[in-house]
Parts: structure tokens; sequence; C-alpha cells
């Protein structure tokens, strides 16, 4: 079961900017169709998917104990980094359609993916123990629910224009904060 919530809660973090992403994008009239949120969810998942390898590697030769600590605190100070970076909405919109046509190509998906995608890498290298034996798995759910954030976060960002006021960027901060302190257990 705690295994269950750990994964969980690690791809709820490493998804939930593309769903903040896609519904700013969404609430200032710029849409993202499916192959261009496949091409986020599937850079993001990539890259994951190399920290996670990366990981294994370390694992083979840090003691468990010290991995563990290490990989929590990187977890917290990631949760504090995602609360303290979050950009303003005119940003993502920059970012994000640069052609200004709104509508998001796949190389502006391309570019934009890379941006997202900066703490999958840090959280999945700090995550080895909590994905161990289940990578595979792990990566195929983190494409599909990444794919499946970004497609509602663009639908509820366009039919909730005015109401948009909730920073969904700070909430992955605080999901790695609670993915640490569930780490420890």
């Amino acid at each position: 079961m705690l295994l269950i919530l750990r994964l969980a809660l690690l791809i709820i973090a490493v998804t939930i900017d593309g769903f903040a992403a896609a519904l700013t994008m969404g609430g200032s009239g710029i849409s993202v169709p499916a192959r261009s949120s496949a091409v986020l969810s599937l850079i993001g998942t990539s890259i994951l998917a190399v920290s996670l390898f990366l990981s294994d590697i370390f694992a083979a030769f840090i003691p468990f104990f010290y991995l563990k600590f290490v990989s929590t605190a990187v977890l917290v100070a990631l949760g504090i980094w995602c609360i303290a970076k979050s950009r303003p909405k005119k940003d993502i919109e920059v970012l994000s359609d640069k052609n200004r046509d709104k509508i998001i190509s796949m190389k502006e998906a391309l570019a934009l993916s890379v941006v997202l995608s900066a703490d999958s890498l840090a959280t999945g290298a700090a995550s080895h123990h909590i994905t161990e034996g289940v990578i595979p798995q792990t990566l195929i759910i983190t494409f599909i629910v990444g794919f499946l954030f970004i497609l509602l976060g663009n639908r509820l960002g366009k039919l909730f224009r005015k109401l948009l006021k909730f920073d969904f960027e700070k909430l992955c901060g605080y999901i790695l904060i609670l993915l640490a302190a569930v780490n420890l257990a």
C-alpha cells in the first residue's frame, strides 16, 4: 500500500507541471492538441526514465541508508524550489506559443517539454528505492497520466478562464515534500 502511495505521489509530482502549464495556456486561449500533449508527455517520461536508470547505477555503489537520506533531502529541496520558482502566467504563454497562433505545435511542445521536465530529472534520480522493480510500469503510467493531465488542464483552463487563481506549480512542490515525508516511512 505504501509503495502505491509513493508511486502515485511521484507520478503526480512529475506531471503536475504539465497540468499547470496546460491550464494556464487554456486560460489564455492557447490550444494543446493531442499530438503535442503526447510529445510533452513522452519527453517528460523519457527524461524521468533516464534519471531512474541512472539512479539504479548509483544504488549499486551507495549504501541504501545514505541513498534514502540523500534522496529525501533532494526531494525536500526540489519541493522548496518548485514552490519558490512558480512562473508568472505571462512567462508560460511566452515560453509555449512562440509563433502566437494560439496552438501549441509539436516543435513548441518539444521546447516546452524540456523546460517542464527539469524537475523530473532530479526527482527520478532521487527516487530509486521508490520505483525499484516497477520502473517500466511507472514510466507507462507516468506517460498516460502526463498526457491526460495536459489535455484535461488545457480544457479546464479554457472552461474556467476567469476563475483561474490557484497556482498549480506550487502544488508540485508540496507534493514533493509530502513524497519526501512518505519516503522516510
